[in-house]
């Protein structure tokens, strides 16, 4: 398990960040506010419910447990749902990348045959979906009732997708990544060199569609008839729906009108959104999302029958998106029928909406919700921000909350995104002051320790640019990874995430 010092500079991020969970971007009228205030959780990364009537929610944690309680804002504690975390890391282990327990769909039919699936990448880096059935208490599921539907080894612990959702069909759908290999020693993840992105005979790089209410032959489930590649002659596997995808993380459903809506993690250029439909190949790595591939010769003679994506954002906005819902609740009229999306590293929330036919429009609902690790819907249609750092986020109205600015500091400052981000040799950290006082940045690693204080500062108002180096307080440079620059004057903070790659 992770450290205490860990805890707690995952707790000084969510207070830095909750600087900025109160301000609106001028495009929304909506902020966040904490859904479960008394709950905090270890790495989330799904919020979700059972479909049974109950308005119970249930949220992934991915070392490996499901916390299942009542959905109220004034709930104090969770039942264990599942503990899978022996089957997640062999002892001795703490890195998990991005394998760990990754998903979680309930059957259609659950409230009367209490069959639930479960997603994730074990000690041995095997991607495995199961079945299990809840026990005689229906708050605690059956571990031992286990049943593997399907299973891949995957070469390393990054691309590993994972995501499961039943469609409005009643089929159960699956999407893997490209599983990249880091062939070269660079550490760059940049390419798809084990060549899956195009390759129907495996499930990498695929979107699959199973029926496991039926089997066939010598498989856990059956293959539905109209699976765009059954009965083939080249040996296309018959259980991929779509293919062509980097990295998908997160996918779903309109619960209305049954579209699939897909977001894939982009490599150098760009990250998008797609709408999947059978048979379709999404491009990579022949194209990333519109653009071509600049790692590979760029021959658009191959494009033909590619589908490009809906939307796509360059990755000056943001460097990872994570897939979200089409909102159909009631509480906010205005969001009905929109995407509703974000990115990891930016922490940005979007809503799209349809222009026409074949244009979405974006407008940024959340300039800063945290690590924006998955997206929820519970039963109403009500959708939250599953925020990796430990809460669950869901929208106010700006009107509900009131924000106090302590009165023993300078007045309100900017800290902008630094630029290059990600850099590899040095990055430039900007910020406005619209009065004097005293600044002091700092910058900290994912450990919680302080790695530089660049400066502290008596200053006149304006704008002011530092130069991070990537070195320490010592000269020595410090290693790849995520890093946050804090700015500080008195009480308040303000603060944003860096990706350094050398």
């Amino acid at each position: 398990m992770y450290s205490s010092r860990l805890a707690f500079f995952l707790a000084l991020l969510l207070l830095v960040f909750g600087n900025t969970y109160g301000q609106s971007d001028p495009g929304s009228d909506l902020t966040l506010v904490n859904a479960f205030p008394n709950l905090s959780f270890n790495q989330p990364l799904l919020l979700t419910h059972a479909g049974d009537s109950s308005d119970r929610v249930f949220v992934v944690e991915k070392p490996g447990f499901i916390h299942v309680f009542d959905n109220n804002e004034d709930v104090t504690s969770t039942q264990l749902f599942l503990d899978i975390s022996d089957k997640i890391l062999p002892p001795g282990h703490r890195d998990l990348g991005e394998t760990g327990l990754l998903s979680l769909a309930f059957h259609p039919d659950y409230g009367s045959n209490g069959l639930l699936y479960i997603s994730y990448v074990d000690e041995n880096l095997v991607s495995i979906v199961s079945e299990l059935q809840i026990s005689d208490d229906p708050n605690v599921a059956d571990k031992e009732s286990e049943r593997i539907l399907l299973s891949m080894q995957q070469p390393q612990r990054n691309h590993n997708g994972g995501h499961i959702a039943f469609g409005l069909d009643g089929y159960l759908y699956i999407a893997f990544g490209d599983g990249f290999s880091e062939s070269s020693r660079d550490g760059i993840d940049s390419g798809d060199p084990l060549g899956h992105g195009q390759n129907l005979e495996t499930w990498f790089s695929s979107m699959l569609r199973i029926d496991i209410n039926n089997q066939q032959d010598d498989l856990e489930y059956s293959i539905p008839s109209d699976n765009p590649f059954v009965g083939n002659q080249e040996g296309w596997l018959e259980e991929i729906y779509a293919y062509g995808f980097r990295n998908p993380w997160r996918f779903s459903f309109d619960r209305e009108e049954g579209t699939l809506w897909l977001a894939d993690v982009g490599d150098k250029k760009a990250e998008e959104v797609n709408h999947i439909k059978s048979g379709d190949n999404y491009g990579w790595s022949l194209k990333e999302a519109s653009h071509c591939f600049e790692d590979v010769p760029c021959d658009t003679t191959l494009w033909v029958d590619l589908t490009d994506p809906v939307f796509e954002y360059l990755r000056d906005v943001g460097e990872s998106v994570t897939g979200g819902y089409v909102y159909r609740g009631t509480t906010f009229p205005e969001l009905q029928g929109t995407y509703i999306f974000g990115d990891f590293d930016f922490g940005t929330v979007w809503a799209l909406s349809a222009a026409d036919d074949s244009t979405f429009i974006s407008k940024t609902l959340i300039p800063d919700a945290g690590f924006i690790s998955s997206f929820g819907e519970d039963e109403a249609g009500e959708i939250y921000i599953v925020d990796f750092g430990g809460d669950i986020w869901t929208f106010e109205e700006p009107s509900r909350t009131s924000v106090e600015v302590p009165p023993d500091i300078p007045g309100p400052f900017t800290l902008i995104q630094n630029y290059p981000n990600p850099f590899s040799r040095a990055t430039q950290l900007l910020f406005d002051v619209s009065e004097p006082g005293t600044f002091t940045l700092q910058i900290y690693d994912v450990t919680g320790r302080t790695v530089r204080t660049i400066t502290k500062l008596y200053s006149t108002s304006g704008q002011y640019s530092i130069e991070w180096d990537g070195q320490d307080d010592s000269g020595k440079d410090v290693a790849s990874g995520i890093y946050m620059s804090v700015l500080e004057a008195g009480s308040y903070q303000a603060s944003q995430k860096m990706v350094l790659a050398r």
